[in-house]
């Protein structure tokens, strides 16, 4: 049977292309539950100008220096779905999150 996990999830599709930057904290690596203090990334919360402006996260491998407000162009843009205390729930993650110049 296949399992949530192994959907193939388009991003795009899903989430439009066009993305306003909002701002950015560190993620960390968790283990058996517990956050380590280990760094995985950074999570970006953007608005998604093209569902309504609802926002959304991506874990990014290096921090983005954009101010909020600001029109930005995701790459490599991977969204994935999982189950969590039977709960569903997406993740997403990209290369990098680039203000676009000509915005």
């Amino acid at each position: 049977m296949l399992k949530l996990n192994q959907l193939q999830i388009d991003p795009y599709l899903t989430v439009g292309d066009h993305f306003r930057f909002l701002g950015c904290k560190t993620a960390y690596v968790y283990e058996k539950g517990q956050a380590t203090n280990k760094v995985k990334g950074y999570r970006c919360q953007l608005a998604l100008v093209d569902r309504g402006y609802e926002t959304f996260y991506v874990t990014v491998p290096t921090a983005p220096e954009i101010p909020v407000d600001t029109p930005v162009r995701v790459t490599d843009l991977e969204i994935k779905a999982f189950i969590i205390d039977g709960k569903p729930r997406i993740s997403a993650k990209a290369t990098a999150i680039e203000p676009i110049k000509d915005a």
